[in-house]
């Protein structure tokens, strides 16, 4: 159980994230979300997250011994009863988008490059696309439907990944096409752009 911190709630134990530092009361917060957990067992405590609020949200997780924190485009799982057992979600990029699918005891995070599925002890698997943009359209049974973008024709196509194994079998995107299309781009493109000499996936 959690909920937005009070001024009764400061003779609480303080925790900030990522880190699971101490925060003294006198500190001077940033824009990021704090909240007040009330686990089950145990004593309460207040959790500080850096960063923004932007598209903060507090996500259950499987097991229910945890909660994931989002805030701006980073996330972080905390074990309610135990406050020093953390860990950070791997955004790198950024995240874009996260689905909870509870019925396989997962949580999936998009971000620019790739898909990751988490269970409550940590990542299961992880897949790279060569899309600029993935969104999560959907789940169908044991599948997710995403739909990539790429640059910089805007171009975009729907797929799906397996949730239980992380493979995608029919992902249109072509890594051949896609840098043919970039080349004729550029070299129709005005002097005045730069060109596009490389593309990591």
């Amino acid at each position: 159980m959690c909920s937005t911190g009070s001024d009764e709630t400061w003779a609480y134990r303080r925790f900030g994230y990522p880190g699971a530092h101490p925060v003294h009361e006198q500190q001077e917060l940033n824009n990021g979300p704090i909240l007040a957990v009330a686990p089950n067992d145990g004593e309460p405590w207040i959790a500080v997250f850096g960063g923004s609020n932007y598209k903060s949200r507090v996500l259950s997780w499987p097991g229910g011994r945890s909660l994931c924190v989002l805030h701006g485009f980073d996330a972080v799982v905390v074990r309610t009863d135990a406050p020093d057992d953390w860990f950070a979600i791997d955004s790198w990029p950024l995240i874009q988008d996260v689905r909870p699918v509870p019925a396989l005891g997962l949580v999936v995070f998009t971000t620019y490059a790739g898909v990751a599925a988490y269970g409550e002890n940590g990542q299961v698997w992880k897949t790279r696309f060569g899309w600029d943009d993935i969104d999560i359209v959907g789940i169908e049974r044991d599948r997710l439907l995403l739909r990539g973008t790429e640059r910089p024709d805007g171009g975009s196509a729907d797929f799906s990944v397996d949730l239980r194994t992380g493979v995608s079998t029919d992902d249109p995107y072509e890594p051949q096409a896609f840098a043919a299309r970039v080349e004729n781009a550029t070299r129709h493109s005005s002097s005045s752009l730069p060109s596009i000499v490389s593309r990591h996936s």
